[in-house]
């Protein structure tokens, strides 16, 4: 009881800086980690179902499936993909709930998109090693890179404004220049 009463720690201190001692590979596992849950959370609680050209997908591919040739001559039919088709056609497999399936790889899709994004822009690496005889893979948060990128696309909008700016201001400062010829009075 006493050694609670005799100092006080300043509000948030200790919790910031056990943060900041975080590795940053700890961050990017967890980064994916919660974009992967916020994803699957999305995709149970908020039920939706693919649209338009997703449903003729998945009817066309179902046609395959029965060894039918799909009709691609319907009337405002959309256009058809063969990979999509091909998708529709393993999802088509499952019935009805072949549409929420087409819905979660479109989910699954995204969450890959970012993760590569972040991979292709440097802001993630990975590397794995076998010195234990076991295969280890780990993926690390290039801090530095982040912040390079963030520092350079802040100066490229900076840099858009005033060229947006100066082309707005470009007709008027071309009217000063040249000389407007006089208007002659009225004759009477």
């Amino acid at each position: 009881m006493e050694r609670a009463m005799l100092t006080r720690q300043r509000p948030g201190s200790i919790p910031l800086a056990r943060l900041r001692a975080v590795p940053a590979a700890t961050w990017a596992k967890a980064a994916f980690a919660v974009m992967c849950v916020g994803a699957i959370v999305g995709y149970l609680v908020y039920p939706t179902y693919p649209t338009y050209d997703s449903f003729y997908a998945l009817l066309w591919g179902r046609d395959l499936l029965q060894l039918h040739l799909p009709d691609f001559h319907v009337y405002r039919g959309p256009t058809e993909h063969p990979l999509a088709i091909l998708f529709g056609m393993l999802c088509s497999i499952f019935g009805q709930g072949g549409a929420r399936l087409m819905v979660l790889g479109s989910i699954a899709s995204f969450v890959a998109v970012v993760a590569g994004m972040g991979f292709y822009l440097g802001w993630l690496t990975v590397g794995w090693d076998h010195a234990d005889g076991k295969g280890h893979i780990t993926g690390t948060l290039d801090e530095d890179k982040f912040q390079e990128d963030k520092s350079k696309a802040l100066k490229a909008v900076h840099e858009l404004g005033h060229q947006g700016k100066d082309k707005a201001a470009a007709p008027t400062e071309r009217d000063k220049d040249q000389a407007t010829p006089p208007v002659p009075p009225p004759e009477n």
